[in-house]
């Protein structure tokens, strides 16, 4: 679509239509707006058709994510411009910081995590250009007394198959510990570009009868699948705030977890067990006390700080106010 319709008070702005851009459109429809969903494409040619089209309606705001450099002539279009941060955007500009200055050309900007906060402090944007709300989950679905005791024993992780979320690792640290646990399967969630090599290794281990690939988990199954594993992973090396680790915490499901500025600030005060991002025999040690009982996280600690500040439909409730200004 390449002209502005009627009733259009708003342009959401993404690369893809996933289930988090699905998530922010009904979040924007649920405050009374009505968004126009502009896909874009990584090139020059393509955010200068998206600025033609914004610039047509100079009135109406836009709101975009993940933050990526190549969209600084879109923060300077004249439009409010509001940035969404999905938390791994910022910490790869953290690493280069004069990528980041296109940043303060936006009105506003929403973070997830206090490192995501602190990283636009330091690159000078205001504090009342950054407002700080987790992602969230729905907490009426994500419901521990909805569902039986755990009986299954499962390590279950659901992070993509990319290389920053680590999932070699989670295999190869199951690996270690499997023969003290026969009876324990790995199962994992989610798809990516490194799906196959994962479905190699775990050939290549002998691990095939001991590891579930399941694919992508549509958002209704997800809390039973928590309800019946033993532990959830993520040994991410870059975050803001996870949703499947929130999800996780909310269904009591003790969580394993690297020990990342994004994570920390959920798993802190022994809400979930913490390894080094990157250190299999860590990770390794962690499943086996979860798995043995030795060293458990604090389950009602970690369900208790997600419904004190992870109420998705709480925090929604602030978004038409910072889009519109």
């Amino acid at each position: 679509m390449d002209r502005p319709g009627i009733g259009l008070n708003c342009f959401y702005l993404s690369e893809t239509d996933g289930i988090h851009d699905q998530r922010w459109l009904n979040a924007l429809r649920s405050g009374g707006l009505e968004p126009m969903h502009l896909k874009v494409q990584q090139d020059a040619a393509d955010i200068q058709r998206v600025v033609g089209v914004i610039s047509a309606a100079p009135q109406v705001p836009v709101f975009l994510g993940p933050l990526r450099p190549m969209y600084a002539p879109i923060a300077r279009v004249g439009n409010r411009v509001v940035g969404l941060s999905w938390g791994y955007d910022l910490a790869e500009q953290g690493r280069h910081l004069d990528d980041a200055s296109w940043l303060l050309a936006l009105d506003a900007v929403i973070v997830d995590c206090n490192a995501s906060r602190d990283l636009l402090s330091t690159i000078g944007m205001s504090e009342l250009q950054i407002h700080q709300m987790p992602w969230g989950i729905d907490l009426r679905v994500f419901d521990p007394d909805r569902f039986s005791p755990r009986l299954a024993s499962s390590i279950l992780t659901l992070r993509g198959h990319e290389s920053m979320y680590h999932v070699t690792d989670v295999v190869h640290a199951f690996a270690q510990i499997s023969s003290e646990f026969p009876g324990t399967q790995l199962v994992i969630g989610n798809d990516g570009s490194q799906t196959q090599s994962l479905k190699r290794l775990v050939q290549d281990l002998g691990m095939a009868s001991r590891v579930d690939f399941i694919g992508r988990v549509d958002e209704d199954v997800l809390p039973s699948l928590l309800a019946n594993a033993r532990a959830y992973v993520t040994a991410s090396e870059v975050d803001g705030t996870s949703v499947t680790l929130l999800q996780a915490m909310a269904m009591r499901c003790p969580v394993i977890a690297s020990d990342i500025t994004g994570n920390r600030q959920w798993t802190h005060g022994n809400r979930a067990l913490s390894f080094p991002s990157g250190d299999v025999q860590g990770l390794a040690q962690c499943m086996a006390d979860v798995l043995t009982g030795r060293t458990m996280p604090d389950i009602d600690a970690a369900r208790q700080a997600v419904l004190a500040e992870a109420d998705w439909f709480a925090n929604i409730r602030r978004l038409p106010q910072i889009i519109t200004g």
